[in-house]
């Protein structure tokens, strides 16, 4: 299970990957559902056209951390690792 090939270091690095990630499509609604990989946080994202919106698998986010020091995310783009998480296929929309 490849992650995707990129690589971010430092603060401004990361958050422009996850600007991009996210902002990639407009205006996306975009829901998180922790879960842990490896021993270390993760984040299923799952992406929505609009709140009331089903959501669908958007990648999966692990935190690498040192210490109390985000390190480094992976984002792994296989939505067939989901059910290996235990997480959802799909959220239902927001309010429901």
């Amino acid at each position: 299970m490849p992650p995707a090939p990129h690589e971010y270091h430092g603060h401004a690095a990361i958050a422009g990957f996850l600007r991009a990630s996210f902002g990639y499509g407009g205006n996306r609604v975009v829901r998180l559902l922790p879960v842990g990989a490896n021993t270390q946080p993760a984040f299923g994202s799952y992406l929505a056209a609009a709140p009331d919106a089903v959501a669908t698998p958007g990648g999966l986010f692990v935190l690498t951390v040192a210490g109390d020091r985000l390190r480094a995310v992976t984002r792994f783009h296989l939505d067939e690792l989901y059910p290996r998480f235990g997480l959802p296929e799909r959220l239902p929309p927001t309010g429901q």
